[in-house]
């Protein structure tokens, strides 16, 4: 993974140029998780903004800002708001979406070859393939989920 600069110049993301315990250092400091939201953030309205054909200039424009106000919110996104990222995301037409996640931190180690052969499986006649044998107890039971567009699968509370 690479990200731009304010210059649009692309870099290598910090696990290609930190050791592994350096990385996980950084991944405790809330500064340097608060920098690369940001910078995800800018990252992804510079390809929307390319792929609209988006100046700066004209974005500033369609959010009703100052061009300085643009051009502080890409070189200093670590200060971004929530009101900000709000207000980019649906200038560009997208909808923000924010997340939490167990303290678990995903490692870009290779995935196993359970997984690189599930993730190339040719699923495209799925109707023809053999049912699964969830044994004597059938399948688990669990809580029921439903999906939400640009959400995700979301369990339903059964309280």
């Amino acid at each position: 993974m690479t990200f731009t600069d304010a210059a649009g110049d692309h870099h290598a993301s910090p696990g290609q140029w930190l050791t592994k315990h350096e990385q996980e250092e950084f991944e405790k400091d809330p500064e340097y998780i608060a920098e690369g939201l940001a910078l995800r953030i800018i990252e992804q309205a510079l390809e929307l903004m390319q792929e609209k054909n988006i100046s700066r200039a004209e974005l500033a424009s369609l959010m009703g800002v100052s061009r300085a106000y643009v051009s502080r919110m890409f070189n200093a996104p670590p200060n971004l708001t929530l009101r900000s990222i709000a207000h980019l995301s649906l200038t560009l037409g997208t909808i923000p979406h924010a997340s939490l996640f167990p303290n678990c931190i995903p490692t870009a180690d290779e995935p196993s070859l359970e997984d690189k052969n599930w993730l190339q499986a040719d699923l495209s006649d799925y109707d023809s393939l053999e049912p699964y044998d969830w044994g004597e107890n059938g399948p688990p039971h669990g809580h029921p989920v439903r999906y939400i567009p640009n959400v995700g699968l979301v369990v339903e509370d059964q309280s």
